[in-house]
């Protein structure tokens, strides 16, 4: 174990008590001076290299066998003495009469060796305590006009401070809040957390944020965000906390209230999926109805369907012209409420499907798209070009509905002549950004949106059949795995569709 030695001693007393205000002096067996700083030069009139050669007693004379020398002496014995003005070495009375003086002896292993004599103006003291107390007065001032609640506890955890506004919240007195009377307010069922986070953070001194109820002057709870920091005394020690608390009442509220419309929306979202999913496949069956007896119709009156779309054309049979007509209708209503209800369960399943999120080989997955495609796109002449595409992140099965939708689309609002679909990619920041594009009809861009909505149209159905349920199924997939899609076209010029989805 180290030992520290006197010369130890006194080199710390020089660094912590020659701060240029106080006049400090060590001296030892004899009342010799062993320093004598600046401060104690000026006031004494004695320069530091006479003093260390001499006694207290030879640099002034008059002290021999007074009180004072009494409580030099006594020092070295190990006694603390502190004395009022005047102080016995200053070289002018006046200032004697404005100092006070103090001895603090130094102990080393048990034993005093020597002792620290200070003296210090009660004028400077008087301006350390008329600028504390200004600037305590500044501080209240300031928490005062704050429109948050302010609190202050020192380092045994009591609160000996509260603001007006504070006050004026709980409508209560400051001698009812001190201490622990504060904890009065709190709400019981929140007391235990409050007080358990509160003396957690006292011990292990770090700051700490919490929330809880508290009684406001009406009687009603609010609730309050309470923040608390360590704060040091002027030493550099540990003093105590000081806090803030904000009413957030209506955050609280207005957090419940969504999460109450959110939970709202997903049920009311989760009941018109499973009501879409009931009644598309509900439909089926009439529907399938209707084809059925529009075919025995047929065969009883000897008018048979010709053609893949249901249509009447034959030109003989048990029914005239409107007759023929009438039926021809039946089956073409039939059959497009077929592909409606087919395209709603389409939809209606994919959005029942969990999304998983893998990393998917977006180029692999276009080109086998595009080989499924193939006799499709050599009926119609169409070149299918597939560049380089980065990967991305997502369900693949979905993904696959997403680009054959894109694809079979370009495919169908063809160009008439030299039609081509090209697809390519690059990656952005953390984006896959994946375009198809075609040289075909194209469209305007004023319904660039539009063409996002479940059974939206653009073009006649006579030509282009269909019943408007891709695109909405691409666009709901895309937006579910985080991604963004929009379009840009014109007529005649061709369309290109961009998807935005996480890369891998």
């Amino acid at each position: 174990m180290n030992t520290i030695t006197l010369d130890d001693a006194v080199a710390f007393t020089r660094t912590a008590l020659d701060n240029g205000l106080d006049a400090v002096a060590v001296f030892g067996d004899g009342l010799r001076v062993h320093h004598w700083n600046a401060a104690m030069e000026e006031l004494s009139g004695i320069p530091a290299g006479r003093a260390t050669r001499s006694t207290i007693a030879e640099l002034f004379p008059a002290i021999r066998s007074s009180e004072d020398e009494a409580r030099l002496a006594a020092a070295l014995d190990g006694s603390y003495s502190a004395s009022e003005p005047p102080f016995f070495g200053a070289r002018d009375p006046a200032r004697g009469h404005a100092h006070e003086w103090f001895v603090l002896p130094l102990v080393n292993d048990g034993r005093v060796g020597r002792a620290v004599l200070t003296a210090r103006s009660v004028v400077v003291r008087g301006n350390i305590r008329d600028q504390m107390a200004e600037t305590d007065q500044r501080f209240v001032a300031m928490a005062n006009s704050s429109p948050v609640l302010l609190w202050m506890a020192g380092r045994d955890g009591l609160c000996n401070f509260f603001n007006e506004t504070w006050l004026q919240f709980s409508g209560r007195s400051i001698e009812d809040e001190y201490g622990v009377g504060w904890t009065e307010g709190v709400h019981p069922e929140d007391f235990e957390h409050c007080m358990s986070t509160y003396l957690r953070a006292f011990s292990d001194r770090r700051s700490f944020e919490m929330e809880y109820r508290l009684r406001r002057h009406d009687g009603e709870y609010r609730w309050i965000l309470d923040r608390g920091v360590p704060r040091e005394a002027p030493s550099g020690g540990f003093a105590g906390f000081i806090g803030s608390c904000i009413d957030i009442t209506d955050r609280i509220e207005a957090e419940r209230e969504t999460r109450a419309v959110a939970d709202e929306l997903a049920r009311t979202n989760a009941y018109l999926e499973r009501l879409l999913y009931a009644t598309s496949h509900d439909l089926r069956e009439p529907i399938r109805s209707v084809f059925n007896f529009a075919e025995l119709l047929a065969d009883h009156l000897d008018v048979h369907p010709n053609g893949s779309d249901g249509s009447v054309d034959h030109p003989e049979g048990g029914l005239d012209d409107t007759g023929r007509d009438y039926l021809r209708r039946i089956t073409d209503g039939a059959t497009r409420m077929r592909g409606l209800v087919d395209g709603m369960l389409e939809f209606a399943s994919v959005r029942g499907e969990p999304a998983v999120r893998d990393e998917v080989d977006t180029r692999e997955l276009i080109e086998s798209i595009r080989d499924d495609l193939a006799d499709v796109a050599a009926e119609g002449g169409v070149t299918i070009t597939v560049g380089d595409v980065p990967a991305v992140l997502g369900d693949r099965s979905q993904l696959d509905r997403v680009f054959r939708n894109l694809v079979a689309n370009a495919i169908k609002y063809r160009a008439e002549s030299d039609p081509c679909v090209t697809i390519t990619g690059e990656r952005s920041g953390d984006e896959a950004i994946v375009c198809v594009a075609d040289n075909g009809i194209g469209f305007d861009q004023k319904d660039a949106d539009r063409i996002f909505e479940i059974f939206r149209r653009l073009h006649p159905r006579e030509r282009y059949p269909g019943y408007g349920v891709g695109l909405a199924l691409v666009r709901d997939v895309v937006e579910r795995h985080g991604g963004r899609i929009w379009a840009t076209s014109s007529p005649g010029s061709g369309a290109r569709f961009w998807c935005a989805l996480p890369a891998a």
